[in-house]
């Protein structure tokens, strides 16, 4: 061989990525030496081979189909193929480009094969850590949600005992004593939460009767603190039909109103009310 093509052979094998050179038919003219290396194969045990002849029918069968591509629409087209290694399966970007003689026809098919196993994990890893990210998001949220619409509201009813405590302190003592017993209970309340919150994994399930049982509390503890009185009037079989997600917005959705109720209303009897 000639100088030249000696120098462009030595090239070729330094090359990290795999070089080939196929005939239309799919018969190996060439491989470069990191391309023989991948595969334990030599030079010679691969020239004339076809891909069925040399790799598993599945992995063989992409390599053809995307070669026919090239033929077909006559312009260089890149693939994502997958080829197995001793480590396991690979990804690769593969470009592959018709070889035309002077009339333009095609006389071969040739190929750059870059390996992107390791970009390829990257990625993977990358949206695992963008999914974590945004559940820890998701969470921070809920509990910002959780200190408004609940802590908050339970220490706006504590608030709301103690002042009623300080306006009975003078005349009825034990009027006053059942009050601030009724604040201590709350404030017990608020510390259970905050705990339940700091160790919680994921938003309590509310689901059937536990919807209502959680709203009856819920409106017990804030009745306590405030002459307003609050009537419960759930259907069994309309909350039996919600899933937890849906409970826990709906108690969400509650939560605020009865606190807006007994902040703002000015009345003496509320309706809480969920029909089919």
């Amino acid at each position: 061989i000639s100088a030249r093509e000696r120098q462009l052979l030595a090239i070729l094998d330094h090359s990290p990525n795999l070089v080939f050179v196929k005939e239309p038919e799919g018969r190996y003219l060439f491989v470069n030496q990191r391309f023989a290396e991948v595969f334990h194969l030599t030079r010679e045990e691969i020239a004339g081979k076809t891909d069925r002849e040399l790799f598993p029918a599945r992995q063989a069968t992409a390599f053809r189909l995307n070669d026919r591509k090239v033929l077909q629409a006559g312009i260089p087209l890149e693939f994502e193929e997958v080829a197995q290694h001793d480590d396991g399966p690979h990804t690769s970007i593969v470009f592959k480009f018709p070889l035309c003689d002077a009339d333009g026809r095609t006389y071969a098919i040739g190929g750059i094969t870059t390996d992107i196993t390791d970009r390829k994990a990257m990625e993977h890893a990358l949206r695992e850590s963008q999914a974590r990210l945004a559940m820890a998001l998701d969470a921070r949220q809920q509990l910002d949600a959780d200190l408004h619409d609940n802590i908050i509201q339970m220490l706006y009813a504590v608030g709301m005992s103690l002042e009623q405590a300080r306006h009975l302190l003078h005349y009825n003592v034990t009027a006053t004593d059942d009050t601030l017993k009724g604040a201590l209970s709350n404030l017990n309340h608020v510390i259970e939460d905050v705990r339940g919150y700091i160790g919680r994994q994921e938003p309590p399930r509310l689901c059937g009767n536990q919807l209502i049982a959680t709203l009856s509390d819920l409106i017990q503890t804030m009745q306590e603190a405030n002459g307003l009185r609050f009537t419960l009037q759930m259907d069994p079989s309309a909350t039996q039909h919600l899933t937890a997600e849906q409970s826990l917005h709906l108690y969400s959705i509650a939560r605020e109103a009865i606190s807006n109720c007994f902040r703002h209303a000015n009345a003496q009897h509320a309706l809480l009310s969920l029909q089919v």
